[in-house]
Parts: structure tokens; sequence; C-alpha cells
């Protein structure tokens, strides 16, 4: 692996800045780095140097501060310390792993399965740049008596203390397009937290059927919706100069691995959340282009597949195969088990029986249509990313008070 031959200088004052590069151990960046003139002034921002050690300091302060629920919280967080630390390790990178802060809060069905989780972490430049990115990853999964409930997604924050609003030009743009006081199904940026949407995939509710919300969960079937809008190019290279002042700075790490290590960061290792999943995978040994199998990784998620997509590292002889998730399919699923559903209580006259022969040609209109019938987006069922996780934290608020209770 190429790197420049940075020292570690020992400054000298009471600067901020000085202080910052002491007490964080930053590297001073390269001369011959080629900055922007605004990532340059604010590098030499005393104000901007000064709000950055009280953040830093008030997030290192609260790092792991609350006591663990109970010891399956302790080992998930042991495990995405260790998961971290490996994927550091893999791609080169050890500089990453002290400059950067993690958070846990989770809740637990009975045992020890993992119900929801909320991993937060920001993370910082190795070198001497005033800029920080949050970074939070959500998972949630629950079974119901008919259906179930998952979601998982990955968000972020550009944070900076030169005074301006966090974020870069991009994010001023979504600031326009998604502004506060309203909610927007499958938005990119959320005007409350102040986060952009990396990606996500949650199980879609079912429309209901005529109006029959007993049809619709009695039918129930997994969709996933899979957004990776924002997961594009463009988002890494933002990210990437983010914290390190150029898309293309010389520090060895390239795109994917940056990846690697923001997703590490959030739980996510080796492109899975932890003690969970993230929904579609494919089998490259099912696959009927593929020859030769011998070799060949067991399953590549959705997230796999799309973080090799932007960084160009697909694998030759099998990432090119890639066969993305068919929620058309998934919806005829759902309309099969409607019209049987119909067929078995009899009471149904509306449809002869030629159209409902029609029907099952394309099952999956008969989702469509439903949800045209009630209208999209529907104020009531199209919440369910966002009640997915705000049922997540009454949990946790919930296990709190308990706690304080008892």
């Amino acid at each position: 692996m190429q790197e420049h031959q940075h020292k570690k200088v020992k400054t000298e004052g009471t600067s901020f800045r000085s202080r910052c590069i002491e007490k964080f151990d930053l590297l001073l960046v390269p001369d011959d780095w080629n900055l922007s003139e605004k990532l340059l002034v604010e590098i030499n921002d005393e104000q901007a140097w000064e709000k950055y050690f009280t953040y830093r300091n008030e997030k290192q302060k609260h790092e792991g501060d609350e006591e663990p629920w109970d010891s399956w919280e302790q080992d998930l967080t042991n495990d995405w310390i260790d998961k971290l630390n490996e994927t550091a390790k893999d791609v080169k990178y050890d500089a990453w792993l002290n400059h950067v802060c993690l958070h846990l809060n989770s809740n637990w069905e009975d045992e020890d399965t993992l119900r929801s989780a909320e991993y937060q972490c920001e993370i910082f430049s190795p070198y001497a740049i005033p800029r920080a990115i949050e970074l939070e990853h959500q998972f949630h999964e629950r079974g119901r008596m008919y259906s179930a409930e998952f979601g998982v997604k990955w968000e972020f924050k550009l944070v900076r203390f030169d005074g301006e609003d966090n974020g870069d030009y991009v994010t001023e743009m979504y600031k326009d397009l998604w502004p506060s006081g309203r909610y927007f199904v499958d938005a990119l940026y959320n005007a409350s937290s102040g986060q952009e949407l990396l990606c996500g995939n949650y199980y879609k509710h079912p429309p209901p059927y005529k109006d029959n919300e007993d049809v619709s969960l009695n039918c129930w079937t997994a969709v996933e919706r899979i957004n990776v809008k924002n997961f594009t190019p463009l988002t890494v290279k933002r990210m990437r100069r983010w914290i390190f002042g150029a898309s293309l700075t010389p520090t060895g790490l390239s795109d994917f691995d940056f990846l690697r290590l923001a997703l590490a960061s959030m739980a996510t290792p080796n492109f899975s959340t932890l003690n969970g999943h993230v929904g579609h995978e494919w089998d490259p040994r099912d696959s009927g282009f593929i020859d030769q199998t011998r070799g060949l990784p067991s399953s590549v998620t959705w997230l796999e597949y799309q973080s090799r997509l932007v960084t160009q590292t697909l694998r030759p002889g099998c990432d090119e195969y890639y066969e993305p998730y068919n929620e058309l399919g998934a919806k005829g699923n759902w309309g099969m088990n409607v019209l049987d559903n119909i067929e078995e209580e009899e009471n149904d006259d509306s449809e002869t029986e030629d159209e409902r022969e029609n029907m099952r040609k394309a099952p999956w209109l008969i989702w469509e249509e439903a949800e045209k019938r009630r209208g999209i987006p529907s104020i009531t069922k199209c919440l369910e990313f966002m009640q997915l996780f705000a049922n997540m934290r009454e949990d946790r608020a919930t296990r709190r008070v308990m706690n304080v209770i008892e």
C-alpha cells in the first residue's frame, strides 16, 4: 500500500487547532493535497477548531457511557468493536480506529433475540481537518401473528464547525426538496434530524383489498422495498471528501474499502447487519449464467452489490450476473393469496371466473390496483418505515422507564 510519509508534528502554542492536533493525534494535511480554497479557510478557522474540540470531547466522553441493558447488549457491542477492528486490519487502515466513536441502543425479544437496534457513530479525519460525519444504522425485526415487521436503513450527516449549516451543496438541494413539516415517502433527506438516507429496506404493508383489511393481512407476504437512490458514486465521493478534504486523496484507501470501513462503523461488517439480516440475498451458485461455481460466495446481499457497483469493484464471473430483488414477483405472491382467499370464502361475486383467471396471469396487478384505489401516498399505510423505528424508540423508552421504576 502506497502511503505518504506523514509526520506527527508537535505543535506549539495554545490555539485550539494546536490543542486538537495534539489531543486527538491528528496528522498535518500534506502541502501537495489539492484542497479547495473554502476548506483551506476552514482548516485555519480558530472558531471552527474550538467547536470541533468541544464536539469531539463530548462525543468521546459519552462513548459507551450507557450501561448495557444486559449481557446480550454487551456481547453485541463487543462484536461490533471486534468486527470493526477486523475490517480496519483487512483494509490496512488502522488509523481509522483512533477517530471513531460508537454508541448503541438496543431492544430485545425473549431470551437473546434482537428486536431493534440503533448503531450510531461519529467519524473524524485522521488529518487536521475540522469536520466529522455522523453515521447511523437502524435495524428492526419482529414477528407478528399473521405478518412480520422488518426494516433497515443507513443514514449520514456531514457535520461542519465553521458556523454554516451542516452538509454540502447536495444537502442544500435536498433541504429544498424535502422541507420540514411534512412526511415524504422514500425521502432522501430528513429535515428533523438533518440526516441523508444512504440506503434502506423494509417490508411494505399490503394495501387493503377492496377496503377489506382482513383479506390483506390474512394473505400477508413479505414484500421488500429497497431504496438505493442516494447510494451513488457521487455520495461516496462526497463522504470521502468530507473526511479527507478531497475525493481522490492519496491515502492508499480505495472507495470500496472506505465504504467497508464506514459500514463496519455502523455495525454492518461484510455488508450484513450484526445479529440480523438486510433483506434480499442472491446466491450466485444458483445462477443460470455461471458455469463455474467453484469458489463463488454462497450469497451476495443487495447492500454488497450496490457497494461494489458504485465503487466499480464488481467481481468478474460473479457480481456481473447479480439478480436484483423481484418486487413484482413478491407482490404477485400476495395477489395469488388474495385470489385463493376469495375463492375459499365464496362470497365475493364481483368478479367472474374469467376475470379472476385473467388476474392470475399478472397477479402483481392486484397489489397495484389496490394501492391506486386507496390512493398513494396513503396517510395510514405509507408510514411503515417511519412507524417501524418510532415503535423501536418507544420500546427503548419504556425499557428505561421500567428500569427506573424497578
